[in-house]
């Protein structure tokens, strides 16, 4: 049923425990996106969300780049579901395409030595690059088919198809139920191959790795700097876990707050986090002015936010990661690293294409 709705151009949001779905628009907003005026923004989509009753619903992205626009679609109809069904079917998948990266594996490592180089003089602590590739297919994507096979294979994550963005993040941005909220922020990486000895050898690298517990630091603390003077009482793990989703593992840490305002809503929260060191870097500035220079390409919507908030403020966001921008037969897919002074060129590109691999499962059949 809520594969229906996405199939005839609806949106869709699901969370491990409920799904959203909707379809027609009462409202269609598309706002100039700065992250010096976000904070205005995300209060004219509330408004106009409220302009529709006390149980209208917002599908809302937020991009990462500048380009783009803040995204609120309030559907005529929302369907809600808890029990999800994984019925993917490979044969629905396109057969016939092509990958290429927008640009070659050398100069995005050329470009993650770069950044290294600046963070050891003392520029930055940390940045995140992001790589890009493009997928071709002999005819146009079933963006249906797709979320039913990321839906087969990450069950566990936040799954979203909304404007042509189609994702599964494993990362929660920020949820609020009345005054109750959380996060659950990720920095840190290594392959998950499945096998049980592998698995729990790479698990004990990721919590003695220098390396990822530095860069999963700036993440954790920043989500907590950020929080803590909009709660009453903010309840962070004190060293982080690790989240296992699909093909990779994740440095994950539980954030859970109860807000001081109630009249602070899940969008006023996205606003006042993203970017997150998770995409963005340390300082925030210094690390948007790098990706900027280093990147050459076009995030769009990638590493933003996307999610959902109804009128009393409540909602759910997810970072936009593990996803692609769909148009017609050709998606973009993006992958980015938290680049530190540890950090090893090599070992970046290979972490980048681990990132890659669950969009393009879902997208074609070899």
């Amino acid at each position: 049923m809520l594969l229906d709705v996405i199939s005839s151009g609806g949106v869709l949001f699901e969370s491990p425990d409920v799904a959203l779905a909707g379809q027609g628009e009462l409202s269609r907003l598309e706002l100039p996106f700065r992250y010096t005026s976000v904070r205005e923004s995300v209060r004219e989509v509330v408004a106009d969300l409220r302009r529709h009753g006390e149980d209208a619903i917002a599908f809302v992205s937020i991009p990462f780049a500048e380009s783009k626009s803040v995204l609120s679609v309030v559907p005529e109809t929302v369907l809600r579901s808890s029990h999800l069904l994984s019925t993917a079917d490979k044969a629905d998948l396109p057969t016939d395409f092509s990958v290429e990266p927008s640009r070659s594996p050398k100069e995005w490592r050329d470009a993650v030595y770069e950044a290294i180089s600046r963070i050891r003089r003392g520029d930055l602590d940390k940045v995140v690059l992001a790589r890009q590739v493009d997928v071709e297919a002999d005819r146009a994507f079933d963006i249906a088919a797709v979320v039913a096979n990321l839906r087969a294979s990450y069950a566990s994550a936040y799954r979203f198809a909304i404007d042509g963005l189609v994702g599964a993040s494993p990362e929660l941005l920020i949820s609020r139920t009345g005054l109750d909220i959380r996060s659950y922020p990720l920095a840190g990486t290594r392959a998950n191959s499945g096998d049980a000895t592998s698995a729990s050898t790479a698990r004990n690298e990721l919590l003695s790795s220098d390396k990822d517990q530095n860069e999963h630091s700036y993440l954790s603390h920043s989500v907590e700097a950020i929080l803590a003077p909009l709660c009453s009482e903010l309840n962070v793990d004190p060293h982080p876990g690790v989240l296992s989703v699909g093909n990779v593992q994740h440095l994950a840490t539980n954030v859970a707050g109860v807000l001081r305002d109630p009249s602070t809503t899940a969008l006023d929260l996205v606003a006042a986090l993203h970017p997150t060191p998770a995409v963005g870097g340390t300082p925030t500035d210094k690390a948007l002015a790098l990706i900027a220079e280093l990147e050459q390409m076009d995030r769009g919507r990638y590493a933003g936010a996307v999610g959902w908030i109804n009128a009393h403020g409540d909602g759910c966001f997810a970072v936009a990661i593990r996803c692609a921008q769909i148009e017609g037969n050709v998606a973009h897919l993006f992958a980015g690293n938290g680049i530190v002074a540890q950090s090893d060129p090599a070992l970046e590109f290979e972490e980048s294409q681990w990132k890659l691999q669950p969009m393009l499962n879902a997208l074609v059949r070899p």
